[in-house]
């Protein structure tokens, strides 16, 4: 089986378990599965990130230690990354799970904002259609109403 096909079996096998499992928590095994996603989204393919990040907005929108999770692994920075690289659906995404781990925690929100999500947010609302603005403006109005100035500039 070719990698690809091994790493598309395994999102597709996680998309089911999300699904048909009523806790999701179970189901990606704590951390070691935020680990998993986290590192399935530098693959090329936009639609395995998709499915990635997608997975990662159900998590962070139903469980809170999720948010710690994807904090801890890493996965603040190549969630800001996809938010210039992306498909237009991976960067929705990406930007609802930001603003969603900005709105946990002043400590989570400290990374996002060093991650330097700002820069990323302002250019997807420049460049993104509506969905993609509104998803980006939650999040910079949460993220500006507590940066320094320098931040912002």
């Amino acid at each position: 089986m070719a990698s690809s096909d091994v790493q598309q079996y395994l999102i597709t096998s996680m998309i089911s378990l999300c699904c048909d499992v009523v806790d999701i928590w179970e189901a990606i095994r704590k951390r070691e599965g935020i680990m998993l996603l986290i590192s399935f989204l530098g693959l090329s393919s936009e639609e395995h990130q998709e499915y990635v990040v997608w997975l990662l907005a159900i998590l962070t929108e139903q469980i809170d230690d999720n948010k710690w999770a994807i904090t801890v692994v890493g996965g603040i920075p190549p969630l800001v990354h996809l938010l210039e690289t992306g498909s237009d659906k991976a960067r929705e995404d990406a930007a609802y799970v930001l603003w969603n781990l900005c709105c946990h925690s002043e400590d989570i929100y400290a990374c996002v904002e060093s991650a330097e999500a700002i820069p990323a947010f302002l250019w997807f609302l420049k460049t993104s259609g509506t969905k993609g603005q509104e998803a980006s403006g939650k999040a910079l109005r949460k993220l500006i109403r507590k940066a320094d100035a320098a931040t912002i500039n």
